[in-house]
């Protein structure tokens, strides 16, 4: 009885659940709730599955309706397999904590387990009949019907009617292994769902350790050089001056306007003399590995990129942004989908522009799609809104002046050391980040920090043997960090370029000849850092001509921006990890 009962059940549901098909798109959800706690939430996602949660929180601003069904699901198959998800609930306008149970089962399991009772059932009857075939029995009742040709005297089933069971020798011989080779099978599937699913989850994780991973962004935002370098006068630059691929433009001090770009920016740097000293006016159509470092950055009214839409990759240093403040829809500095930004010691002022005056205030990002995010010791100053972002990392930030803005969290956050008030929503801590010392010293000696969230990057992202990684490290400002990326680069078999000792007089002549080597030689001079301004000063003075000057304008440079060293270290070797020499 107990059978059929479940049997009824079961196709019922199953009969649902089909039906539940075609409303892929459509999302209905009811949650339960007395005096803002919300103690059970149900999500029905078509053929995503359902998802469920239990929350406790006190919810005073939650605006959500008790019923909801909107178009477009938040939870659906992954690369066509079935696979778990994991998920936050979200409602407007909420400052709901994380849920304390929650979590999503696609439709496909529902249907199979929905299913089962009505399979045990059929798999019970056909041994059933095999059975009582086996012995002459009636296959409806049981009784015995070898003394009965035409009928069975009990129930009165005509023998004609009923369905020889057909089936082949060995089956009905080894039924016993024919069904230990169901169950086999029946077991290898399930573990190859949950091998999918396991797969599926690493997967997810991996993809989350990549956006709390600082070298992910340096490495995705930081241009590739072939050493020109540039050194532009203050003003406005003449049209066509758009630098070329590889270029990096030292500003010095003054004004500089180059206006609107067109087209794609690529592997450029724009270095200044610091915020009080060098202002830069400059629009970009979009951007791909573009570095400003150490300028005052006036928007003029407009967001810095000006096409959105092409995947910008943009890396901000020392810099103070202003002039976003429209008082428009456009009211931000920073604007992308699908972008990366890296956004490292600068400071957003929103109150400055065209809608000062009105009491409106800018955004300083505005990232959407599958873009990211990583702002490190960043203050922001009277912006509406900081961000409204879904992947992202904030690292000692703060928000300052009479209107703070906030942070409007989504699924992938994290923060460590931000000022209070700093987020909308939830948001996740972090502790060690992939540039810390505790964290390269575990990655070199292969080893563990102690901080879980930074052993499972270690372990997933194998920083240990991936050469991006220590590549990126070559920027970092910590003498002792770049030693140790340069020689797990060594180790590695790359850095060749600084096997051969360094004769700077040698290569100025080379230079000054127009050597096809010079973008290398001029490479290998600004990697060798301070150690190469005694060189550099001494062939200034003892060399004449194009070669004199050449020395004197790199050491100027070295001397003015130390930094360039590293910039031309991590050149040398981005060129080997990528596999390309320097032009």
């Amino acid at each position: 009885m107990f059978l059929r009962w479940a049997t009824a059940a079961g196709l019922a549901a199953a009969i649902l659940i089909v039906l539940a098909i075609p409303l892929s798109l459509v999302r209905v959800t009811l949650d339960y709730r007395d005096r803002g706690n919300v103690f059970l939430g149900f999500v029905a996602d078509g053929s995503a599955g359902v998802r469920f949660w239990l929350q406790s929180a006190q919810q005073d601003e939650l605006e959500a309706p008790n019923f909801d069904i909107a178009v477009g699901s938040r939870c659906s198959l992954r690369n066509g397999l079935p696979a778990w998800h994991w998920w936050r609930p979200e409602y407007p306008q909420s400052k709901m904590r994380p849920a304390t149970v929650h979590g999503a089962v696609p439709l496909i399991y529902l249907l199979v387990l929905a299913l089962l009772p009505a399979a045990l059932v059929r798999f019970r009857n056909w041994r059933l009949n095999c059975r009582r075939e086996r012995l002459g029995l009636c296959q409806k009742c049981g009784y015995d019907l070898r003394g009965s040709a035409d009928r069975c005297p009990e129930c009165g089933t005509a023998r004609d009617s009923m369905k020889a069971v057909v089936l082949p020798a060995a089956i009905r011989t080894h039924g016993t292994q024919v069904l230990v080779g169901l169950i086999g099978w029946l077991l290898l599937a399930v573990a190859g769902v949950c091998s999918l699913s396991y797969y599926e989850q690493t997967t997810r994780r991996t993809n989350e350790f990549r956006v709390l991973d600082h070298s992910w962004y340096v490495f995705r935002t930081a241009p590739r050089f072939d050493s020109v370098v540039v050194a532009s006068q203050p003003g406005t630059q003449p049209v066509g001056s758009v630098p070329k691929p590889g270029a990096l433009v030292v500003l010095g001090e003054g004004e500089f306007d180059f206006g609107r770009i067109p087209g794609s920016l690529e592997d450029v740097a724009l270095v200044g003399r610091g915020v009080a000293r060098t202002r830069l006016k400059i629009r970009l159509a979009a951007t791909q590995r573009v570095r400003i470092e150490n300028v005052t950055l006036d928007c003029e009214n407009e967001p810095l990129i000006q096409e959105p839409g092409r995947h910008g990759r943009l890396h901000l240093v020392g810099c103070k942004i202003v002039g976003y403040n429209s008082g428009a829809g456009g009211s931000s500095a920073l604007r992308g989908d699908d972008a990366i930004f890296l956004v490292e010691n600068c400071e957003f002022d929103g109150q400055g522009g065209r809608a000062e005056t009105s009491g409106h205030r800018g955004v300083a990002f505005d990232v959407r799609g599958n873009g990211a995010l990583f702002v490190r010791s960043t203050t922001f100053v009277e912006n509406n809104e900081i961000a409204r972002i879904g992947r992202g990392v904030f690292d000692n930030c703060r928000s300052l002046g009479r209107r703070p803005g906030e942070v409007s969290a989504g699924e992938w956050v994290y923060e460590r050391g931000c000022s209070a008030g700093f987020f909308r929503g939830s948001v996740r801590p972090f502790f060690v980040s992939s540039d810390d010392s505790a964290y390269v010293r575990a990655a070199r000696d292969a080893t563990r920090t102690g901080d879980p969230r930074a052993d499972g990057m270690l372990r997933l992202l194998d920083s240990h043997d991936d050469p991006r990684y220590w590549l990126t490290l070559l920027r970092n400002e910590n003498p002792e960090i770049r030693d140790i990326a340069k020689r797990m680069l060594e180790e590695r078999g790359y850095g060749r370029a600084f096997a051969e000792p360094l004769d700077v007089p040698g290569a100025l002549a080379h230079i000054a000849e127009g050597s096809p080597d010079a973008g290398k030689l001029r490479l290998r001079i600004l990697a060798a850092g301070d150690s190469a301004l005694p060189a550099l000063a001494a062939a200034a003075r003892a060399l004449s001509g194009e070669a004199g000057a050449e020395g004197a304008r790199l050491r100027d440079l070295l001397a003015a921006h130390p930094a360039l060293s590293r910039d031309a270290v991590f050149s040398i070797f981005v060129r080997e990890v990528d596999g390309e020499a320097p032009r």
